[in-house]
């Protein structure tokens, strides 16, 4: 009689795919009509006359179950003939029944991958996992080590356990939900779990994220299946040194001090219990008089006050207490957590030459080939005028700028003393134009309605409110880094003081930093022109810019950063992330 497939099989057909692997032919005898039924058409009439043995192509359950339990989520793919609805129900079914499966919008990319290798496993070898299978599950189940949640990817290793899956459609669904899992897991490592702009509009951070095509390509043909999905993760030093941090304070490696308690401010020569704890927070000694805040201690409580942006006058008050008690206990690996997502949402490519401005450090500088090559104080946007996070590139150096004054510094900080007396802008050196044109500031009535209609700049000079030069890159938030006339801020050790603009202590040396590459300027040529007219500079090679905010840092020593969160933006990620 005639030899009829079908979409179900039972366990011979599994015994014989255990037998022979993945697309194997095996002999079989082929009966009249069957290769034609196979490829769609009717099948012959039945003959009585023997047909001889023949090699016809087996219907392989598992690619059969492979390709339903795909097609649940993708509909008939491109390239491969859909399977019935029994079938692609039975898959279903199948992944229903695993509760933790996790349904990922790369569908398209996993059918596409599966339908190019003609269904065969890439986890599956013969019925079993393959070793490359048991690394992948093996490093997803320690996702913790690189700041991520090991539940969100446990749907892929499950089925890489001691149980095994029975059927060809349990072995279809752990297939998928371990390809699935790779593909979360590089997502989330690059890409992060959180989108920037949905915490704050403040931000331009653009994460790229990796073709799902190629993460499947990739992991299923590496090597070493650990090191291909460790290359997800953010390739900067700055990365690296907080999960190694993590890593230390997971283990236990580091004792953890204890908080110092609030009270009234500690002076040199006081005598006072917390002197205890402190002592163990800046991991001195303690001797016989134990609770005595003697010379060695000041020398110390000063060192840290200045590395923690703090004034260093060794009066350990109410900021110097609260910078003590940051980063003990949990509150470090939360504060880890939070700034290890916010790598991910960096360019993996810094630029060879780039200038990074550090919010809530305060600082700015300028790198190139790995290397710091100047660093200098930076006053940033109060917490009413945040600085935004962005990436873009300096294309523009202006030395005597103007500056063309905000609407909103007009209304909310000029406006009352415009209308008191106009002359408050021409004693300050300013112009004010209408359609491009120059107006005497005495021939408006200035309310907040003309306010918003006539244009106010700054002449170039001094007490210009940019200074001497400015540097500028494309964005948005119409901000830049410029010089300032107003030094004095330079001195506080909490410099969030601006509109949003960073102002920068050194602009000459800054500028001479930024001008290595380029052939015709440098600070010095630069600085002969402060005093003339406005000039333009375009850099022939534009520098790669980041305006950054992070808040827990290790630097180069291993030693742990926690700063104060300026502009509060912590607790949204912590939640966002579920810390």
């Amino acid at each position: 009689m005639t030899f009829r497939p079908t979409a179900r099989f039972g366990a011979t057909a599994l015994a014989l795919l255990l037998a022979f692997g993945a697309g194997r032919a095996v002999a079989m005898p082929a009966a009249p009509g069957a290769a034609a039924e196979m490829a769609g058409a009717p099948a012959m009439v039945e003959s009585d006359t023997p047909s001889p043995t023949a090699t016809v192509p087996t219907v392989d359950p598992l690619a059969v179950a492979l390709r339903a339990a795909i097609e649940v989520h993708t509909g008939p793919l491109a390239g491969s003939a859909p399977v019935d609805k029994g079938e692609r129900d039975e898959a279903a079914a199948a992944l229903a029944a695993d509760k933790d499966a996790k349904v990922d919008p790369a569908w398209a990319a996993i059918g596409q991958f599966y339908v190019e290798r003609d269904f065969e496993p890439v986890w599956y070898a013969g019925g079993v996992a393959t070793p490359a299978a048991k690394a992948v599950a093996a490093r997803l189940s320690h996702a913790g080590e690189d700041g991520l949640d090991p539940a969100a990817y446990r749907a892929g290793t499950t089925g890489f356990g001691t149980r095994g899956p029975e059927t060809p459609a349990r072995v279809a669904a752990a297939e998928l939900a371990m390809a699935q899992a790779v593909l979360a897991f590089a997502h989330d490592a690059q890409t992060g779990r959180v989108v920037p702009s949905s915490l704050s509009s403040l931000t331009a951070d653009k994460p790229s994220a990796p073709d799902p095509s190629s993460v499947l390509r990739v992991v299923s043909s590496a090597a070493d299946a650990d090191a291909a999905l460790e290359s997800y993760n953010p390739p900067q030093e700055g990365f690296r040194r907080l999960k190694a941090k993590l890593a230390e304070i997971r283990a236990g490696r580091k004792a953890v001090a204890k908080p110092v308690a609030d009270g009234d401010a500690l002076k040199p020569g006081m005598h006072d219990p917390r002197i205890v704890a402190i002592r163990e927070r800046l991991a001195l000694p303690s001797d016989a008089d134990a609770d005595l805040y003697d010379d060695d201690l000041v020398e110390a409580v000063k060192t840290f006050q200045a590395d923690h942006r703090l004034k260093p006058n060794g009066i350990i008050g109410a900021s110097t207490v609260r910078a003590m008690n940051r980063g003990l206990g949990d509150e470090a690996v939360t504060g880890i957590l939070i700034n290890m997502e916010r790598w991910r949402w960096m360019p993996r490519d810094l630029g060879a030459a780039h200038v990074w401005v550090d919010i809530p450090g305060y600082s700015v500088a300028v790198v190139r080939d790995g290397n710091t090559v100047l660093t200098t104080r930076v006053v940033v946007g109060r917490a009413t005028n945040q600085t935004p996070t962005l990436s873009s590139r300096i294309v523009n150096i202006v030395v005597n700028p103007y500056w063309n004054v905000p609407v909103s510094i007009v209304r909310k900080e000029m406006l009352a003393s415009i209308r008191s007396n106009p002359s408050y802008l021409t004693r300050r050196n300013y112009e004010v134009l209408v359609n491009g044109k120059r107006v005497d500031p005495h021939s408006i009535v200035w309310s907040d309605k003309t306010a918003r209609q006539v244009s106010i700049r700054q002449k170039p000079g001094q007490g210009n409110a940019l200074g001497n030069i400015k540097f500028l890159f494309p964005n948005d938030f119409s901000v830049y880094l410029h010089d300032t006339s107003a030094k004095a801020l330079f001195s506080n050790e909490l410099r969030a003081d601006s509109h949003g603009c960073v102002r920068v202590q050194n602009p000459i040396a800054f500028a001479d930093a930024l001008l290595a590459d380029e052939p015709h300027w440098n600070g010095s040529r630069l600085e002969k022109l402060v005093g003339g007219s406005e000039r333009w500079v375009r850099l022939t090679k534009p520098v790669d810019v980041h305006l950054t905010y992070f808040t827990t840092v290790v630097d180069a020593d291993g030693n742990l950063d926690m700063r104060a969160d300026i502009y509060g933006r912590d607790d949204a990620l912590k939640a966002a992330l579920g810390l």
